[in-house]
């Protein structure tokens, strides 16, 4: 894994859009460069920076295809909460992505129809050129929590208590969701190209596990580790 550690969030942010908008400008084949994105407040400022960067005609994504992390499950796709919302909100409702390029998971699948549905899904995930990823403070990615199988793909899976506390600050009482959909690790080693990105004080003890600790299923974003093609970004903070 090659470490790089930027001043403070802005910073890292910067590089990791100029890092994304580099990759699709040099993308020259005859199909959409496929963009793995997640949720949440590490790529905020990513998106910010894409957006302003799309708004000045320097990256396009006319012909990019982007591809979602998780989603919880079920949730409507209209729900401030859901990651379907918040992705359009944060990103694609601002830049010049086609719709049918655009491939967010669909919590509306009914419980009979869920295993099809990701694998269908895990089909498209599978072909990702570069995948921006976050992590939480065990280590987990996307929704593969601590003890997810390294060979684990597009699921449903079931929130842990942490998780659910978590979330349980966005959402009233009555609606914290209970499962979630998500790719797997081994859909997010098919990538090409991953950014894994961390920032703030409560990050930096599991940064050090997943950079200099050993590869294991209880810190899963250590097992990218394997991946030919990975760069971490974290600021001073949570590098030291």
């Amino acid at each position: 894994m090659k470490l790089i550690i930027k001043d403070n969030y802005d910073a890292m942010s910067e590089w990791a859009a100029n890092h994304i908008a580099n990759a699709i400008n040099a993308h020259k084949e005859n199909r959409p460069f496929v963009l793995g994105l997640p949720t949440g407040s590490s790529p905020l400022g990513v998106y910010r920076n894409l957006i302003k960067m799309n708004k000045e005609g320097k990256v396009s994504f006319k012909n990019v295809a982007v591809v979602t992390l998780d989603e919880f499950y079920p949730i409507a796709p209209d729900h401030k909460q859901s990651r379907n919302y918040r992705i359009r909100e944060e990103l694609l409702n601002h830049i010049d992505i086609e719709e049918n390029n655009i491939h967010v998971i669909d919590a509306t699948a009914s419980v009979e129809e869920i295993t099809n549905y990701c694998k269908a899904y895990e089909k498209i995930a599978s072909k990702v050129d570069f995948m921006v990823i976050g992590m939480g403070e065990q280590g987990q990615l996307g929704f593969n929590e601590p003890g997810s199988y390294v060979k684990s793909r597009t699921r449903l899976v079931q929130l842990s208590i942490n998780s659910r506390k978590v979330q349980a600050g966005l959402f009233s009482k009555n609606e914290i969701p209970a499962m979630a959909i998500t790719m797997g690790i081994e859909t997010i080693l098919k990538a090409k190209k991953i950014v894994l990105m961390a920032w703030g004080e409560n990050k930096a003890d599991v940064i050090r596990k997943v950079v200099e600790g050993e590869a294991t299923e209880m810190v899963p974003a250590s097992l990218l580790q394997q991946h030919a093609d990975i760069e971490v970004v974290v600021d001073e903070i949570a590098g030291e």
